[in-house]
């Protein structure tokens, strides 16, 4: 291959990774808990006085689960925020 040749194809090459490193990987994304995770997380609503939820959703960077209405006995509805390893209440925010 001839120098002439070589330099187009070299240039090509150098521009494809570097478009390839300027693109933003995709975000991880939310899921939901698998079977034992939700029997824990399940235990830890309850031991927190909360009767019944519609969705636990795991945040997409992985930190946190969210609770969306969670129902208190009185019927008082919460949207929650749980850590992930001890599930501890990060918030707990009234939901109208």
């Amino acid at each position: 291959m001839t120098a002439r040749l070589r330099l187009p194809i070299l240039l090509a090459a150098a521009l494809g990774v570097a478009a390839s490193a300027l693109t933003p990987a995709p975000a991880a994304a939310q899921r939901l808990p698998d079977g034992d995770e939700r029997d824990q997380i399940e235990r830890r609503l309850r031991e927190l006085a909360f009767m019944s939820w519609r969705d636990i959703v795991l945040s997409a960077n992985g930190a946190e689960w969210t609770v969306e209405d969670a129902y208190m006995e009185d019927g008082t509805k919460y949207d929650l925020r749980l850590e992930t390893r001890h599930l501890g209440l990060i918030e707990q925010r009234p939901d109208f």
